[in-house]
């Protein structure tokens, strides 16, 4: 749980967009090395990402082109759709300069393209995803953000596409938060929407969610904050 003075700091930057994704930024270049070799100790059954993601791969056709929102290093996410046997192909974008050079490093594929740009600020085509992911990077938006970016998202997608994502969720699971956090050494500010005012906003964003579920951090591997909870949906493009 964060102390005052982190909570503090995390209301103003989200009130402060500029701050905060400068926050995120130069955060997540801070910790790009200790992130990247966190999850590559990290036994796949504790990724909290692994079982929606697999949940996701298994809809897609083959040639799918998928969005991996916040794509950090690359791996596991934009690895595992360019390695699939059906030649899929992966946008990664991030707002971390080192994060995306790692990428280009780590998944050296010519149906992998990585863009360093703000998400909420990313152009795409309209209708030229069959799926976005979202995994650990939603929530590193200002909430107030929140609505424009599922409207953008699901501009994104083709008709019947999947958008899979997470949001930070407050002690009761289900709470606001606008917080920064130590984060492997790293300022890291996140800012999540209560549960029922997130379905609201995917809804009018013309987005069904299909499944939800909250997952807790049980091992310590994620940032060594055993006992956080996050929320995953699992939506649909109508």
């Amino acid at each position: 749980m964060a102390d005052a003075g982190a909570a503090d700091l995390g209301t103003s930057a989200a009130a402060d967009g500029a701050l905060f994704r400068k926050l995120v930024a130069e955060g997540y270049d801070q910790c790009a090395e200790a992130y990247l070799r966190q999850h590559s100790q990290q036994a796949s059954d504790d990724d909290l990402r692994q079982e929606p993601f697999r949940e996701l791969m298994a809809e897609l056709p083959a040639g799918a082109h998928v969005l991996d929102a916040g794509c950090g290093a690359g791996v596991p996410i934009a690895k595992a759709i360019v390695d699939d046997a059906r030649q899929m192909r992966v946008t990664g974008v991030d707002i971390s300069p080192r994060q995306i050079e790692l990428a280009k490093q780590l998944v050296p594929s010519d149906r992998a393209t990585f863009l360093c740009s703000d998400m909420a600020s990313l152009v795409c085509e309209p209708e030229s995803f069959d799926a976005i992911c979202a995994f650990f990077s939603v929530f590193h938006l200002p909430r107030r953000d929140h609505a424009a970016f599922f409207a953008r998202a699901a501009s994104w997608l083709r008709p019947g596409g999947r958008f899979v994502f997470n949001l930070a969720a407050g002690e009761d699971g289900d709470g606001e938060c606008d917080l920064s956090t130590d984060f492997l050494g790293a300022t890291m500010v996140w800012s999540s929407y209560p549960r029922d005012h997130t379905v609201k906003l995917l809804g009018a964003a013309g987005l069904s969610v299909v499944k939800e579920e909250l997952k807790m951090v049980t091992t310590g591997d994620e940032v060594d904050r055993s006992g956080l909870r996050f929320r995953f949906f699992h939506c649909r493009k109508e």
